[in-house]
């Protein structure tokens, strides 16, 4: 019983008006792990650049192979892609800025901790991490539940589809474990303004007589508008995935919290006990 009241007590501190917005405390978990022991840290400099290198690179490669005249735009799973290369090319930066002390970054997020605002491009930063979070995890697993082996066409490149549907959510989640900010309940209510833009946007395609690169009029079978009731049944499902991974999200960012609390108690009674 004193689980669910810490898990309720939890959830109702968070729901505030305030988190509704992105202003942080401690501006500095946005350029940290959560960890690293000193103010800088080489290893997580390096993993911000290996996961932002990887999904430059395999945007290259979508581009160069699957672009279609522009079709490419048409599907989620580049959209997804799309914002895992902004949010991991903006972390990489503001990691090597805080790193090499670079410009004015460094100086602003010290002084910033103290006057509890934070600087717009962090609140941008976590905006777009929480929005590629989830759509990495929904694309995934809309994709190998409802997509794959039903497509009516043949999959030309299966290597690229493999990746895009499966290292995505690998490397979000990996970038999540590590990353030191916190996760909003509220902020929900932003993710969940992409898909109904998206939604919005494949209606009117469909409307406007779009095609996909094979000639069909529909741009997933799970999403094809001459059904409407199959098409907001998809709709439903996405939200209904969009609700379970901030359930688990906000979750995991506790559980990660409390191993880190555990971690540190450990660690500092073990270094007393050597002294």
């Amino acid at each position: 019983m004193k689980i669910f009241k810490k898990c309720a007590k939890c959830v109702i501190n968070e729901i505030q008006w305030k988190n509704f917005g992105f202003e942080h405390s401690n501006p500095e978990e946005f350029v940290k792990s959560k960890w690293q022991k000193g103010a800088k840290s080489l290893p997580y400099l390096l993993f911000r650049w290996i996961l932002a290198i990887f999904f430059v690179g395999l945007f290259a490669v979508c581009m160069s192979l699957q672009f279609f005249g522009g079709k490419m735009f048409i599907y989620l799973t580049n959209w997804g892609l799309t914002l895992c290369v902004v949010t991991n090319v903006i972390a990489a930066l503001i990691v090597t800025q805080w790193y090499f002390n670079i410009g004015n970054m460094p100086g602003e997020i010290v002084n910033k901790s103290f006057e509890s605002k934070t600087p717009r491009l962090l609140k941008f930063y976590w905006l777009v991490h929480c929005i590629t979070l989830h759509l990495a995890l929904v694309v995934t697993t809309m994709y190998w539940a409802f997509i794959y082996g039903k497509q009516k066409k043949e999959n030309r490149y299966p290597a690229i589809s493999f990746t895009t549907h499966t290292f995505n959510s690998i490397f979000m989640v990996a970038d999540f474990i590590v990353v030191g900010f916190p996760v909003r309940i509220l902020h929900s209510f932003y993710t969940m303004m992409f898909p109904i833009f998206y939604c919005f946007c494949t209606v009117i395609y469909y409307h406007l007589g779009g095609l996909d690169e094979c000639g069909n009029h529909f741009i997933y079978p799970i999403l094809d508008w001459t059904k409407p009731i199959i098409g907001m049944t998809t709709f439903g499902g996405v939200f209904i995935l969009y609700c379970i991974c901030t359930i688990l999200t906000f979750a995991g960012y506790h559980i990660k919290s409390f191993l880190h609390k555990k971690l540190q108690s450990f660690l500092k009674t073990h270094s007393s006990d050597l002294v």
